[in-house]
């Protein structure tokens, strides 16, 4: 499968945040941070202050998205989701790749709700440093990497 990852336009940010409702809607955000409380008003701002990526499978359908910005010298890496029957083919790995190429920054880091996530994320040099709880009191885990 050839795969096509590009900067997203304005264009495609509804349909990014119809695919993010889908791809978060088993995790554990609580409301505050839930991806699938995130609005076109609020993807249009992360859109606005750094980098959304978007993965084009067949036909140009956009199969995966990634968003990250800069954060006095730290970059956070946010919303990485590949549509579930895309997953398992290092298509996170690539997106997490492209994303890290647009900045400049020493450290970077990620918090995801999924601790199987280490499994994509440490082998590109990100290791675990700190957890956190949500109001509802699920667990939040945050990786770091240094260049």
């Amino acid at each position: 499968m050839i795969i096509v990852i590009a900067k997203a336009t304005k264009e495609d940010l509804p349909k990014i945040l119809e695919l993010q409702k889908a791809a978060f809607h088993n995790g554990v955000w609580d409301s505050k941070t839930s991806p699938l409380k995130q609005t076109l008003s609020d993807i249009t701002f992360d859109y606005q202050k750094g980098v959304i990526l978007k993965v084009l499978g067949a036909k140009d359908e956009i199969t995966g998205s990634i968003r990250a910005y800069n954060n006095e010298g730290t970059v956070h890496i946010e919303k990485l989701f590949v549509k579930s029957e895309f997953r398992n083919r290092r298509i996170g790995s690539e997106l997490l790749r492209k994303i890290e190429s647009f900045f400049h920054a020493r450290r970077f880091e990620v918090c995801t709700s999924e601790k199987e996530m280490s499994k994509m994320l440490e082998p590109q040099g990100y290791k675990p440093f700190k957890t956190d709880k949500t109001a509802d009191g699920k667990t939040l885990f945050y990786f770091e990497k240094w260049r």
